[in-house]
């Protein structure tokens, strides 16, 4: 299912659930459950930067831990480590994409952003070996995709005001 969420000037969102076959090998782990939002945008930065706007800067660390932790259980790190971007361990990086990771008991979860010129995508995935967290899951499931376009778009507005917009996708900050 794609869905557009106008943005007038943040840009349009693209996006929905994905089917086993869409999900991206990148991911390192065959997800129960994966989402795609491509936000269009002219802002430019390195993934990594937009991981650490959109989910560092963009959402506060008490929202962030009711959300990872409490709700879906998931044993998210502490900030500021160097190997991690809001408590998920960095699994992989280059120039193009990155792949953020944690694990809580019953579900695997990966959130990986990619960055081409004129858009960044944000594609979140669960590997659920738990019936409890995939219930859970798809109850939280439609809150989170009303809220990935905003996400989207708060990173980029982060990325603006900060004077990070026009870096180069593969510029690390």
């Amino acid at each position: 299912m794609t869905r557009i969420t106008p943005g007038g000037t943040a840009g349009d969102v693209r996006g929905g659930v994905l089917s086993p076959a869409e999900a991206p090998l990148r991911l390192d782990i065959t997800p129960t459950y994966a989402d795609r939002f491509t936000l269009v945008t002219d802002v430019r930065a390195s993934p990594r930067r937009w991981a650490e706007a959109t989910f560092e800067e963009g959402i506060d660390r008490a929202s962030r831990s009711l959300i990872f932790h409490t709700v879906l259980g998931l044993e998210v790190g502490p900030d500021g480590r160097p190997d991690a971007v809001a408590g998920w361990k960095i699994h992989a990086e280059d120039q193009e994409h990155i792949l953020l990771g944690v694990r809580g008991p019953g579900a695997v979860a990966r959130l990986l952003i990619d960055t081409s010129a004129g858009s960044v995508s944000l594609t979140t995935a669960f590997a659920f070996s738990s019936r409890r967290r995939r219930l859970v899951w798809a109850l939280v499931s439609r809150v989170h995709r009303r809220l990935a376009a905003p996400t989207l778009r708060t990173g980029a507005r982060l990325l603006s005001s900060t004077g990070d917009a026009g870096a180069g996708a593969g510029e690390a900050h």
